[in-house]
């Protein structure tokens, strides 16, 4: 299966060690991420009852689907650097049976106090997934290919939404009270398992680095060499491994961690409330809701592909993340103007997913471009950390405002301009407009 088009590559040869590392690792972690991201959809459409069963409210439901990511980021960082110590197969593994576990026991939430908590301990346990994969898939891809690499990993979040919907939206339908359970019990035990599984399989699938495969020949290993050693001659910066301060002293970081939040505040505030915009257009069904929640995420994980594959095949990033992340503020505000009427505001919340996804997908892969060794760790960490604090923010945020003012369609304004703010940003960063011709060292970068 080719997951690269041969533009751009040295030799067919290359263009075959490439993809068959892509067939390898790639279908294999875009499963991790669908099944991560059930976290995600299942507590939307668990809501759809809890409120009733455990007296779950608008505030306490957007408080305990955010406080997840106050735990999520301050053990983001730490995670990854120990994943960069310890070694990616074993580090995955761990953070997926755990968090597999933790999920499973939310079927014993009973009040607001033991949702909050349930959730924190979650955040815990899944800190570091993402920011981990990122950063391991730049052992395996030259960077001409991590835009690319990167977007057919995070397809996982709309393919979860294209499967992960639907399912939880039929769990709700038919697994009411069976075995004495309520069907949101059944939604996190079904949804929470098959991530303890995979943490097993993990384990044993997953190298560390190319070296330790034993899939690849010799001369597979020899071309990739060869490959890296062009491409520190290309683009010098790459040849030096630098500190973690570096990353922490890096202006733009922390002005692309901000892009980051706008992006993520977005992301979570339509994911965590998506079920219950839809069911507000006249939706009450749970499965013909969750049908129609993947809509969006399908044409997300279209988009995000074509947009990513450009990038990689032009060299320029600072146009293809503006552009996306206006999108998304667009499709938000339109979705608002627009909320009289169902099919108008489908389509703009399908923009807007669009957009949000494919601007996550290019952010994400900025740290690996910029720094390189252990400053890369720190700074996918980084800007995912500050970036998830978007993923507190954006669900209480629409939580109190709709439980304050009936209104849902406020705070999804409030998350459009924010995204306008990020691409403004965008524009200014002179890193991103000198990445296309030669990408420069990070100002505050302190090489080891």
């Amino acid at each position: 299966m080719a997951f690269f088009s041969a533009t751009g590559f040295r030799s067919d040869r290359e263009y075959t060690l490439y993809n068959k590392i892509a067939a390898r690792l790639l279908p294999f972690l875009l499963l991790l991420y669908i099944v991560s991201f059930l976290d995600r959809i299942n507590i939307s459409f668990a809501r759809l009852s809890m409120a009733t069963d455990a007296g779950i409210g608008d505030v306490a439901y957007g408080l305990g689907a955010g406080i997840f990511f106050i735990a999520y980021c301050l053990f983001e960082i730490p995670s990854n650097l120990i994943l960069r110590r310890v070694g990616a197969r074993f580090w995955i593994a761990r953070i997926m049976f755990i968090w597999g576990l933790v999920s499973a026991a939310m079927v014993w939430v009973h009040s607001p106090l033991t949702f909050y908590v349930t959730r924190f301990i979650l955040g815990i346990a899944e800190a570091g997934f993402y920011p981990g994969v990122v950063f391991y898939l730049n052992y395996w891809f030259p960077r001409r290919l991590r835009g690319q690499a990167t977007a057919l990993f995070v397809i996982g979040i709309p393919l979860a939404g294209a499967v992960g919907a639907p399912l939880c939206g039929w769990i709700m339908v038919h697994m009411s009270e069976v075995a004495g359970l309520h069907s949101w019990q059944w939604l996190f035990l079904l949804t929470g398992l098959p991530a303890t599984l995979l943490g097993v399989i993990t384990y044993f699938y997953l190298d560390d680095s190319p070296d330790k495969a034993r899939w690849l020949t010799a001369d597979d290993k020899a071309l990739m060499a060869a490959d890296r050693q062009a491409e520190m001659r290309e683009h010098p910066e790459v040849a030096h491994s630098h500190s973690t301060r570096a990353a922490f002293a890096s202006g733009t970081l922390w002005l692309l961690a901000f892009v980051t939040f706008s992006i993520v505040d977005a992301l979570y505030a339509l994911s965590f409330w998506l079920p219950q915009i839809v069911n507000s257009l006249g939706v009450s069904n749970a499965f013909d809701n969750g049908l129609i929640v993947a809509i969006p995420s399908v044409l997300a994980a279209v988009c995000t592909i074509c947009v990513a594959r450009h990038s990689d095949r032009s060299g320029e990033r600072r146009w293809h993340l503006t552009g996306a992340i206006i999108a998304a503020g667009v499709g938000l505000c339109a979705a608002t103007f627009f909320s009289h009427s169902a099919w108008i505001s489908m389509a703009s919340l399908s923009l807007a997913m669009m957009g949000i996804l494919t601007s996550f997908t290019i952010v994400s892969s900025l740290p690996g471009l910029l720094l390189s060794g252990a400053a890369a760790a720190a700074g996918i960490a980084l800007i995912t950390t500050i970036g998830n604090l978007g993923g507190y923010v954006g669900p209480f945020l629409l939580g109190w405002i709709k439980q304050s003012t009936g209104h849902l369609e406020y705070a999804l304004v409030l998350c459009g301009m924010l995204l306008f703010a990020g691409a403004l940003i965008t524009l200014w960063l002179p890193e991103l407009r000198r990445e296309r011709e030669a990408p420069n060292v990070v100002p505050g970068d302190v090489v080891a």
